[in-house]
């Protein structure tokens, strides 16, 4: 019964931070310099709503390019925020054609979409190349999709066809050249690691130098029981390689805040188990035998940008599973792809996608798209595994170049806007 308030009053307080930005441009929304000043304002609080309060930066401005390969690509440099200073300012600049009071202004500034647009588009045409990113010869990737319908995944008379699902088809005709098979977060539809019997039937199916990276419900027992939305990397003999637990869990969603202040309420019964799961020790680069090392995220942990790999162990790749049913057949899905985009392009890494209902993908270190299942398809995908580039100058230098940028466009803002 409490959901229609969190529907009304989450997005009424992510928009707080959207008056927070008008707000203070406001104080001097005086002359061209406006645009810059509500450029700075507005870029500042899209950075400060992904880090506050746990941070939620879902559909920040830059996004806006994760269609074209092209003009997202110096996200390579100053990563999505500062892409989204840049996009702004862009986007703002034509309403300095008027003065703020409405009077038609002559401007110079006017040049500056242009400028930016152009600048954005040469950078990503010179990165890119003509052809498509080199692959690692011995390694080859099976990404299943089961499409299972979120209102029957978790009950149980479907548990039985569900698991049937996913072992029949990872085990499709070619599974005998796979060397690495990935389910999406959550695949089996109890938890795997307390199945001794399930690991055997993963491990049969599976050729002995294979390995399967699949999402799983993790119970960690003792005086009392700990659930954790986990990653765990089975061996073709059934053997459990290593686990990894999500570290950073959706609140109200995946846990409840304030739990033993709230729980009394009945807010607990938002997350549907009490308190919910329990967090993990945080991001870890993982080395299996027979892979390149790897970051496995879950889920949403994908969305933070400069969080995805642990700081002095860069992994060769990033391995994300999640569950976007949730979002229903519209634009979420999409918007979550196109985060994945991105942030292969700012780290310089190959991205691989398992999804439980779409959209499932192969994404190259530039964040291009070389093998995908679409929304609501059953299926697998066979693929090879991109390698990855140099290291990025966001990879290094993260949020550094942004705030500098951010400081500059904060600084034409306010000195050049006139009394």
């Amino acid at each position: 019964w409490l959901l229609p308030f969190v529907a009304v009053l989450f997005p009424g307080g992510l928009a707080l931070f959207f008056a927070l930005a008008a707000g203070v441009a406001r104080l001097r929304w005086r002359g061209w310099a406006r645009i810059f000043l509500l450029g700075s304002t507005f870029a500042a609080v899209e950075w400060l709503r992904g880090h506050i309060l746990t941070g939620f930066p879902w559909n920040l401005p830059g996004y806006v390019w994760s269609g074209s390969d092209t003009m997202f690509q110096a996200a390579s440099l100053f990563g999505i925020y500062g892409l989204s200073l840049m996009t702004l300012v862009a986007l703002l600049a034509p309403a300095a054609v008027v003065d703020a009071q409405g009077r038609r202004s002559r401007a110079p500034w006017m040049m500056a979409p242009l400028l930016i647009l152009s600048g954005l588009f040469v950078f990503g045409w010179a990165r890119l190349p003509a052809g498509a990113a080199s692959t690692y010869a011995d390694v080859a990737l099976r990404v299943v999709q089961p499409n299972v319908p979120q209102s029957e995944k978790w009950k149980p008379e479907f548990f039985e066809r569900n698991w049937r699902v996913l072992v029949d088809l990872t085990r499709q005709p070619g599974i005998e050249t796979r060397t690495v098979v990935v389910w999406p977060e959550a695949a089996p539809p109890f938890a795997l690691l307390e199945q001794s019997g399930a690991l055997e039937v993963a491990g049969t199916i599976l050729p002995d130098n294979a390995t399967l990276l699949t999402g799983t419900i993790r119970i960690e027992r003792g005086e009392k029981r700990r659930f954790f939305n986990s990653m765990a990397a089975v061996s073709g003999t059934g053997k459990v390689l290593a686990t990894y637990d999500k570290a950073h869990l959706v609140p109200f969603g995946e846990y409840l805040p304030l739990y033993r202040l709230l729980e009394p309420l009945g807010v607990s019964q938002i997350t549907g188990s009490g308190q919910g799961y329990t967090e993990g020790s945080g991001i870890r680069t993982l080395t299996i035998p027979g892979l390149p090392t790897f970051s496995p995220l879950i889920c949403y942990e994908l969305i933070f940008p400069g969080e995805v790999s642990v700081r002095g162990q860069r992994p060769d790749w990033l391995m994300t599973m999640t569950d976007d049913s949730w979002f229903g057949p519209w634009t979420g899905p999409y918007q979550h792809l196109g985060i994945a985009k991105v942030r292969a392009a700012e780290e310089g890494l190959a991205v691989v996608r398992a999804a439980n209902t779409g959209v499932s993908a192969i994404i190259d270190p530039y964040g291009r798209i070389t093998d995908s299942l679409g929304l609501d398809r059953t299926g697998v995908l066979d693929a090879k595994l991109p390698r990855p580039l140099p290291r990025t100058l966001y990879s290094i230098a993260g949020d550094t170049l942004f705030l500098l940028m951010l400081i500059a466009t904060t600084i034409v803002g306010v000195v050049f806007s006139k009394s």
